[in-house]
C-alpha cells in the first residue's frame, strides 16, 4: 500500500466504522422499522398505528368449545347484503341463509317453491355482507331428497358458487346417510329437525311436533343418527322445551332452538319476523307464535313511504334543499324563449284556463290533479270556501280563527252528539264519587256534558280533573268548575293516550271516572288498568250522522277543502260525496280514517287544539 493510500485508508475508517455499527443497527431493529416511510422519521412524526386485523370468523371448533362451556350461540337469518351487514355488525355468530327467503322475500306460501339458483344467489349476497358469523346456507326443497349423489353435487354448488361454509339439510334418521355422504366429501352439515318447513305439504301444514312419546322419541332418534353421521350442529324446531332440553343434553354437538325453549345450545330466529318487517296480512297469517318481536322497522317503513307519498302529492318534495342545481336567469330566459317557438305548454286536464291567464297564472300552476280523483274547486276563485263538518256552535271559534286570517267558511254538519241513557245514571252518581279519584276528559264534547251534568246534581264537589288538552281544560275554567285553588291535570300532549299514562297516581286502586263517547276506544281505560287503577265508564253520549239540505248537499258535491273534526265526520262524508276533496284533520285519528276511506290529499294538525287545526288548513289551501 502506497503512502497515499494509507492516508485515506486512516482517515476514512472512523467512517467505515460507524457505517458499519449503523446497518448493523438498521438490520437488528428492521422489524420496527421496515415498513415505515421516510417521512416518518422527521423530527415529532408519531409513529402510526397498525391498521386493526379484520375479524376471524367463526368456525366449528369455536361452537364444540361454546357448547362444553355452556355459552349460547346466537344465530340469525339473513337474505342480502343489508341483513347480512346488519347481523354482522350485531356479532351473530352464525349466519343462516335460510330457505325462508321464500315466504319472506319472494312471497311464496311455503318455502318449497325456492331453487338451488335462488339459494346461490342469495348466498353470495350474504357473504359478501359477512367478515365474522359462519355462514350456513339452506339445501332448498327437492335439492337433495332423491339421492347422496344429488345432495352432494347440490351441496358443492352452494358451497362453490355461494361460498358459504355450510349447509343445512332437514331431516332425521332418513338423512343419516345423505349427512354422512357430505360430510365424507369434505362440506359441514346442519342437521334440522322437529317441524320441517319443506315437508309441509306431506305433514299437514306448520304444526308442532314432540308433543306425544311417540314423536319426541323420533326426534330423539334423529338428532342421535345426524350426531353419528357427523353433523356439526342440529336446529330443533318447533317442540316441546323439555324435549329440547334432554336432547341437549344427550347431543355432544349443539342444537339450535325455534320455537324449542330456552335450553337448547342457542338460538335462531327469521330476520323479518324478529324485526317486525312486514305488515301485510299474509306475512301476519305466517308468523309464528315463538317469535318475539324486537322491533317495528314495518310499521317505520311504512310511515315513511306515506310520509313521502303525501309530500309528493302535496307538492313539499322536493323543496329548494332537494333541488340542488340551478340555471341562470340569463340561460333560463333563453330556453324558455327557444321552448316555446318549439311547443307552447298545454295542460294536461280538461279544466277551462282562464282569458286573463297572466294574472291567475301562479293560481292555476298550484292546482293539483289526481287522476280520476279530480278536485273540482273553481279555478277563478281567488278565496277557497273551507267547509266545516262539526255543528256550527262548536265550530264557532275554529269559523273566527280563520275569518281573522280572510280565509272563507262555510259549515255542511255531518255528525250531531246526542245524550244516551247513561247520562242520567252519570248525573245521579256525581254527588258520591270518590273525592280522591280521578274524573278524565278526553274531549270538548264530555267536557260540556260533565259541565252540564255537574249543574243538574247541584254543583257538588267533583273529584281532581284532568283534561286531555287546554282547549277542553278551558270550558271549565270558564264556567268557574276549577280555580287556582282546584287544580287540574293537563298532559304534555294533547291525546288520551298521553292522559292515560302521564296521570299523576299516588296509590294502587285509585278510582278513575271517565265520561265518554259511546264510540270512543277502549284505549285509555286499558292504561289506566294496567296501571293498577279501577276504571269506572259511563257513555254518556253517542254521535248520529246529521241530514243535510239540499243546499248543503249542492255545496259538498262542489267542495275543493273539507275540515274534519272526528272519523264519523269522515265516514257520513264519505258516504253521501262521490269526490275526494282535500282533507285537512284535526288529529292523526281522523286523517288515519281519510286514508283509510280514500281520500288522496289528507293534511292534519302538527300541534294539539284549534291552533294545529287552523295550520292543517293553511296547509291544503297552499295546494289550491
Amino acid at each position: 500500500m502506497t503512502a497515499k493510500n494509507a492516508l485515506w485508508s486512516s482517515f476514512l475508517r472512523p467512517f467505515q466504522s460507524n457505517l458499519f455499527s449503523g446497518l448493523l443497527k438498521w438490520k437488528n431493529n428492521s422489524n420496527n422499522y421496515r415498513n415505515i416511510p421516510i417521512a416518518s422519521f422527521k423530527k415529532g412524526f408519531k409513529v402510526a398505528p397498525k391498521a386493526p386485523e379484520p375479524p376471524r370468523r367463526v368456525n366449528l371448533q369455536d361452537l364444540r368449545k361454546w357448547k362444553r362451556e355452556g355459552r349460547k350461540i346466537v344465530m340469525m337469518t339473513a337474505y342480502d347484503y343489508p341483513s347480512a351487514v346488519h347481523a354482522d355488525l350485531s356479532e351473530m355468530d352464525v349466519v343462516l341463509v335460510g330457505d325462508s327467503v321464500a315466504m319472506v322475500t319472494l312471497g311464496h306460501d311455503t318455502t318449497q317453491k325456492v331453487t338451488i339458483d335462488d339459494m346461490i344467489y342469495h348466498c353470495r349476497a350474504v357473504v359478501n355482507g359477512c367478515k365474522r358469523a359462519l355462514i350456513v346456507g339452506d339445501l332448498p326443497f327437492g335439492s337433495y331428497e332423491i339421492s347422496p349423489p344429488q345432495a352432494m353435487s347440490s351441496a358443492y354448488r352452494l358451497v362453490k358458487e355461494g361460498s358459504v361454509d355450510a349447509v343445512k339439510l332437514e331431516g332425521g334418521r332418513k338423512m343419516a346417510e345423505t349427512v354422512h355422504r357430505i360430510v365424507q366429501g369434505g362440506i359441514a352439515v346442519m342437521g334440522h329437525i322437529g317441524l320441517t318447513p319443506g315437508s309441509v305439504s306431506a305433514i299437514g301444514g306448520f304444526r308442532s311436533f314432540g308433543r306425544n312419546s311417540k314423536e319426541a322419541i323420533e326426534i330423539f332418534q334423529g338428532a342421535l343418527a345426524l350426531e353419528e353421521a357427523g353433523a356439526f350442529a342440529v336446529v330443533l324446531e318447533c317442540i316441546p322445551h323439555l324435549v329440547a332440553k334432554h336432547i341437549t343434553e344427550c347431543l355432544s354437538i349443539p342444537t339450535i332452538g325455534i320455537g324449542a325453549g330456552k335450553y337448547t345450545s342457542g338460538q335462531v330466529l327469521v330476520y323479518h319476523d324478529m324485526i317486525g318487517m312486514l305488515q301485510h296480512p299474509h306475512h301476519a297469517k305466517v308468523t309464528p307464535k315463538f317469535c318475539k318481536k324486537y322491533a317495528q322497522v314495518g310499521e317505520a317503513i311504512q310511515e315513511a313511504l306515506e310520509n313521502y307519498r303525501d309530500e309528493v302529492l302535496q307538492g313539499k318534495f322536493p323543496n329548494e334543499t332537494y333541488s340542488p342545481y340551478h340555471i341562470s336567469e340569463e340561460e333560463y330566459e333563453k330556453f324558455v324563449q327557444e321552448m316555446q317557438k318549439l311547443r307552447p305548454p298545454v295542460s294536461s286536464s280538461s279544466a277551462t284556463i282562464p282569458d286573463n291567464l297572466h294574472e291567475n297564472v301562479q293560481l292555476w300552476k298550484r292546482i293539483t290533479w289526481l287522476g280520476s280523483n279530480r278536485i273540482t274547486c273553481n279555478i277563478h276563485t281567488k278565496k277557497p270556501l273551507v267547509i266545516l263538518t262539526r255543528e256550527p256552535r262548536k265550530d264557532e271559534q275554529l269559523a273566527t280563527l280563520l275569518k281573522r286570517k280572510d280565509i272563507n267558511v262555510a259549515s255542511i254538519p255531518c255528525v250531531l252528539q246526542e245524550k244516551t241513557e247513561e247520562f242520567s245514571g252519570f248525573v245521579q252518581s256525581l254527588p258520591y264519587l270518590d273525592k280522591s279519584g280521578w274524573l278524565v276528559v278526553t274531549s270538548p264534547e264530555a267536557a260540556d256534558l260533565l259541565i252540564e251534568a255537574w249543574k243538574l246534581a247541584g254543583n257538588p264537589t267533583l273529584p281532581l280533573l284532568s283534561a286531555v288538552g287546554k282547549s277542553t281544560a278551558g270550558r271549565f275554567f270558564h264556567e268557574h268548575l276549577v280555580d287556582d285553588s282546584h287544580s287540574i291535570f293537563i298532559p304534555s300532549t294533547a291525546t288520551g293516550k298521553s292522559l292515560a299514562e302521564q296521570l299523576p297516581i299516588s296509590k294502587e286502586n285509585t278510582k278513575v271516572y271517565y265520561p265518554t263517547s259511546a264510540l270512543a276506544s277502549s284505549t285509555v281505560e286499558n292504561i289506566l288498568r294496567e296501571r293498577g287503577c279501577i276504571v269506572e265508564r259511563w257513555n254518556i253520549y253517542t254521535t248520529v250522522s246529521k241530514e243535510w239540505t239540499q243546499e248543503q248537499r249542492k255545496l259538498a258535491e262542489t267542495s275543493c277543502i273539507v275540515a274534519f273534526g272526528s272519523p264519523s265526520a269522515v265516514a257520513v262524508w264519505s258516504e253521501r260525496v262521490k269526490h275526494k276533496p282535500i282533507c285537512a284533520c284535526i288529529g292523526q285519528t281522523t286523517a288515519a280514517a281519510c286514508h283509510k276511506l280514500g281520500f288522496k290529499l289528507v293534511f292534519s294538525a302538527k300541534e294539539p287544539g284549534l291552533e294545529g287545526w287552523v295550520g292543517a288548513i293553511e296547509q291544503a289551501l297552499e295546494c289550491i
